[in-house]
């Protein structure tokens, strides 16, 4: 079964996609299976939206104080967010405004947090910390991390590799 664009949240399955820079809501479903069914349908079809499906992000509901997915400890401001019963933290910032700009990117992105890596100083999914460098990658989920690598050629040749063989 494919499951791709499809998020359980609020105790339902929810189809929702980003295409052309914009994030659509194709519904929600009781069951995995009417969601893959309804999904299936979807891409026979080419993926097509109403202007209806379109998510603002300037009407994501608000259960706290900072938004959801926002809570501020010890002076900072966590973007975080509960999947399948674990909560996984996306990102720690100094003010509020800077945590909200994060949190539509992440759901712009479908709480994808790869496109983090993206404009690092030693390029994409590396960072270095000490005298090493490490190759960081969200893989379904789940933060993973390769390495040590001595140089940050050796690092940039097993980013490659890696990519190259799909993560695996």
């Amino acid at each position: 079964m494919d499951e791709e664009f499809i998020f359980f949240e609020d105790n339902v399955y929810v189809i929702r996609r980003e295409i052309n820079d914009l994030l659509i809501n194709y519904g929600s479903f009781s069951s995995l299976e009417e969601a893959i069914a309804f999904k299936e349908e979807l891409e026979e079809d080419g993926w097509p939206y109403r202007k209806d499906q379109i998510i603002n992000q300037e009407k994501v509901k608000k259960e706290s104080k900072y938004g959801e997915y926002i809570s501020k400890v010890d002076g900072k401001y966590i973007v975080s967010r509960e999947f399948n019963g674990k909560l996984k933290v996306f990102g720690k910032f100094i003010n509020l405004e800077d945590a909200k700009k994060f949190k539509y990117k992440l759901i712009e992105h479908g709480w994808d947090d790869s496109f983090k890596g993206a404009t690092g100083k030693y390029g994409k999914f590396i960072r270095k910390e000490g005298n090493k460098f490490y190759v960081n990658k969200t893989i379904k989920g789940k933060s993973s991390r390769f390495g040590p690598y001595s140089s940050l050629d050796e690092a940039i040749n097993a980013r490659n590799i890696l990519i190259d063989s799909n993560w695996v």
